[in-house]
């Protein structure tokens, strides 16, 4: 869990001036507002919060959960996710529909607003701040924000469990799995976290992330008086289904309709990741400190989650989690000059200081499970940060204008895509730049706190 180390805002994403960024707050905010007002606008006057679009996914765990209070398998109908996410929405299924949908919207609202405080924390940054109200409000601004607040989906939830899983590994590790296991409920945004439990080797998250689902999937059979083999067979029947959806609101290559060039397009950019990522993995062998740092952690989930984002089946609404990127970019570049050195070297700057054991250290070497604390930092040379900060706007541009109304519903989706494929790659190059300053006071940040 990263200190806030930077004392004061100077730039976010490359942009100086804090009346600009203040107008660019303004924007951001009306944007916001009028996307979301236009969401629940719209739910009302078609047919009162009873339309097709308004809670159509929301509809699914509803239905389910008045089965289960019934004591029906709720798995009989279309509930797409594991156990534990299904009880926490249960209750709305005690309430009518539109009081459900209702009040899940404003839950996802506050979920909204859980996600970017979490996002901040990680990298160090206050909520409170000028930056931390530009986070809020961009976040807001997304388009996946909008569709899951209009179609009741679960994805600020399941990225809510994870941001708060990663958060808590170091120090509650137990109720870090706890979180972890809910967020398998929607596995193909939990894995790599998963993975990197695995790669530390958390046993504790893990066992408890395990245990968790256990005991959701038999409190279900034993409500629904139902074999849980019966359970865990509908729900991967369902899976299945879904993983191979094409709707006009996802995101994976394999949905665009581009034919045999979906699937080279998608093991060319796997492949492309993969390489990245061995080649950081060699890389790093020498850089102990550079390999177990905590943004390594945080670049890593953040890199593997884009590349499940294009992978596997996706809607818009599950590109939440990808605002960590910006955050990432807001928060954490340094400019890469001495007294800083890339991750240290044959001796070289503080990363070999760290990595070298002394003879106090002897009992306790750095490793997978005992990753660095402190404020590690991205290190690029002026020309790389304002590189990376123009890729981001555009990012932005692309996750957050309606340019489907301009460029067409296919170009649209393509590009979208396209440009998850682009900050998962850039997200895993950073990997090579994870640094440490030798000193905050001596090399203060150039970043908003």
């Amino acid at each position: 869990m990263p200190p806030e180390w930077s004392p004061r805002t100077v730039t976010f994403l490359g942009i100086r001036s804090r009346w600009l960024q203040s107008v660019i707050l303004g924007i951001a905010t009306l944007f916001a507002v009028a996307s979301l007002g236009n969401v629940v606008y719209r739910g009302y006057v078609e047919g009162g919060f009873t339309g097709p679009r308004w809670g159509n996914d929301l509809d699914q765990w509803w239905a389910g959960g008045r089965l289960l209070l019934q004591g029906q398998n709720p798995y009989a109908t279309k509930v797409p996710s594991a156990a534990p996410v299904l009880l926490l929405l249960t209750p709305l299924a005690a309430l009518p529909w539109l009081a459900a949908s209702v009040l899940w919207a404003v839950a996802n609202l506050v979920l909204a607003v859980g996600c970017v405080w979490l996002m901040l924390r990680l990298n160090g940054g206050r909520l409170g701040s000028l930056a931390g109200a530009l986070c809020l409000a961009l976040f807001a601004a997304l388009i996946a924000t909008r569709q899951t607040l209009e179609l009741g989906q679960i994805s600020l939830l399941i990225t809510a469990c994870v941001l708060a899983a990663l958060r808590l590994l170091g120090h509650r590790p137990w109720l870090a799995g706890v979180l972890l296991g809910v967020a398998v409920s929607k596995y193909t945004l939990a894995f790599p976290l998963l993975l990197i439990c695995l790669w530390e080797r958390r046993w504790k998250p893990m066992l408890a992330a395990a245990l968790t689902l256990l005991a959701a999937l038999l409190a279900v059979a034993l409500v629904a008086r139902t074999n849980p083999v019966d359970i865990i067979r509908h729900y991967l029947d369902l899976s299945t289904r879904i993983l191979a959806q094409t709707q006009d609101y996802s995101v994976h290559l394999l949905s665009l309709g581009w034919g045999a060039l979906g699937d080279v397009a998608l093991l060319l950019s796997s492949a492309a990741l993969i390489v990245v990522l061995v080649a950081w993995y060699r890389w790093s062998a020498r850089r102990p400190v550079a390999r177990h740092a905590e943004l390594t952690r945080l670049t890593l989930l953040g890199a593997l989650t884009m590349w499940s984002l294009y992978a596997l089946y996706h809607g818009r609404q599950d590109v939440v989690f990808a605002f960590l990127f910006v955050v990432v970019v807001a928060y954490r570049p340094t400019l890469a000059w001495p007294p800083l050195r890339l991750g240290g070297d044959r001796g070289e700057g503080l990363g070999a200081d760290q990595g070298r054991k002394t003879n106090d250290q002897r009992d306790q070497p750095i490793g997978p499970s005992s990753f660095v604390p402190g404020p590690s930092k991205i290190a690029l040379t002026p020309r790389e940060q304002a590189a990376l900060n123009a890729f981001t706007w555009v990012v932005l541009a692309v996750w957050t204008l309606p340019l489907y109304s301009v460029l067409g519903l296919p170009l649209y989706r393509s590009i979208y895509a396209v440009t998850t494929v682009a900050v998962s790659l850039v997200w895993a190059w950073t990997l090579f730049r994870v640094s440490y300053p030798q000193s905050p006071i001596s090399t203060p940040s150039r970043t908003a706190p």
